[in-house]
């Protein structure tokens, strides 16, 4: 639910960006890289961390979802990483770059969306079948 919420907006917004800002397409995908790639990690992120820390006492079906550490975890972790990736900018950018860096950051992301992935599809499997 979390792609299919997110990454429509994120395409039209980056689309709507690359416009006003006269982008070519390799600008436009430098900018969308990584805005993808974390949306990916965010979403199964909270698929793991809610399996970690479920939140089986609900009367609604938001409460499930919306309420528990999991949640709690994910938003934190997340900001973790923009923070960490702002940071690495604000102190390296000049000397590193804009474009390596995106790519770093892109990169993080799928090795660690890799290993979230790995993780779910083999122990978390058993995790989930044991709730």
């Amino acid at each position: 639910l979390h792609l299919w919420l997110c990454l429509p907006v994120l395409v039209i917004t980056i689309a709507g960006i690359s416009a006003a800002l006269n982008f070519t397409a390799g600008e436009a995908l430098l900018v969308a890289a990584p805005s993808v790639a974390f949306t990916v990690f965010i979403a199964v992120l909270g698929v793991v961390e809610n399996l970690h820390f479920p939140n089986l006492d609900w009367t609604q079906e938001a409460q499930a979802v919306k309420s528990g550490f999991g949640v709690l975890f994910t938003m934190l972790i997340s900001w973790c990483c923009l923070g960490a990736a702002a940071g690495v900018y604000l102190l390296w950018g000049d000397v590193l770059g804009f474009v390596p860096l995106c790519i770093a950051f892109t990169t993080a992301m799928i090795i660690a969306t890799f290993f979230l992935c790995k993780w779910l599809f083999g122990k978390g499997c058993a995790v989930f079948e044991s709730l």
